[in-house]
């Protein structure tokens, strides 16, 4: 296995959100996360499946909206 691993602060940082949502999301399990001991660290493969996952949940959140008739304004 050649994975590389990022900190929760990397997470923050690529996705441009605070250090706190990032422990949170991953906390809770949404970012899938490995631990050493008490430090976590989070595979950068499995940080673009959660970006892509959040990507393709909001595309068919606009697509419904789109085949109802609601304006995304």
């Amino acid at each position: 296995m050649n994975a590389n691993f990022i900190t929760a602060v990397d997470v923050a940082s690529k996705l441009k959100i605070s250090k706190a949502l990032a422990y949170r999301l991953i906390a809770t399990g949404e970012i899938a996360s490995i631990r050493f001991g008490r430090t976590v660290r989070v595979r950068e493969e499995d940080l673009n499946a959660f970006i892509a996952h959040k990507f393709s949940a909001s595309a068919n959140h606009s697509q419904r909206h789109i085949e109802a008739g609601v304006s995304e304004h």
